[in-house]
């Protein structure tokens, strides 16, 4: 297993329509097609689809500091670019299962130190080797 940081952002929608659907073709603007999504799985979000589970941590993103102050935590200053994206690639000699995969996923985020942050993994399977989004 190869992990790869991606980088971070802010846009959980533009990232989401790039893990949950194939990649646009030259002069579309989107695409709606998943043929390449061989599964999903959300993290701390309570079973959520890949479609709701961006939304819900958008949602939270965007009411971080109202969370903090009903919880009573001090606010601090507005987080910003609070998406984090990287991905596990596999080498293609790996005969990998999908719960191999998935359980790949869950120890990236123990060792990044983000088991209990909400997540969404993604696996792709449009290109020769392995690899799951999250």
């Amino acid at each position: 297993m190869n992990p790869i940081e991606i980088g971070q952002g802010k846009s959980f929608k533009g990232l989401a329509r790039y893990l949950l659907h194939d990649a646009r073709q030259e002069g579309e603007l989107s695409r709606t097609t998943s043929e390449r999504v061989g599964w999903v799985q959300s993290f701390n979000l309570d079973g959520a689809s890949g479609d709701t589970a961006w939304r819900l941590m958008a949602a939270t993103a965007l009411t971080a500091g109202d969370l903090k102050e009903a919880a009573g935590i001090k606010k601090g200053k507005p987080a910003t670019n609070t998406v984090y994206h990287f991905a596990l690639t596999f080498p293609q000699s790996d005969a990998l299962t999908e719960d191999i995969e998935r359980r790949s996923v869950e120890g990236a985020l123990k060792a990044l130190g983000l088991e209990e942050y909400q997540a969404l993994a993604v696996k792709h399977s449009d290109t020769e080797h392995q690899h799951v989004h999250v």
